[in-house]
């Protein structure tokens, strides 16, 4: 039986395309599941400044306001570095 010749650049290729996959996330459900952890980091942030005007300070927006701009903050950079690392 005659021996079957060698593709060096096969592998090549092979890691090339496995490279490129990265999270193996199409573009529209990576968008969606930015998009999404944006939405919980905002709204969680925000809870907690919520709760903490009602139930610690007993009134005011002060908190809740500090907590959807540490929302907007830490969310959005988190999508920006996540995005960048897609790209």
């Amino acid at each position: 039986m005659p021996e079957m010749p060698v593709f060096p650049e096969i592998p090549k290729r092979v890691e090339k395309v496995e490279a490129a996959k990265g999270s193996g996330l199409s573009g529209l459900s990576a968008g969606y599941a930015l998009a999404t952890e944006f939405l919980v980091y905002l709204g969680v942030c925000t809870a907690l400044g919520w709760a903490v005007d009602r139930y610690v300070v007993g009134g005011g927006q002060l908190w809740t306001v500090v907590g959807a701009a540490f929302g907007l903050i830490g969310g959005g950079g988190r999508v920006f570095r996540r995005a960048v690392s897609m790209a």
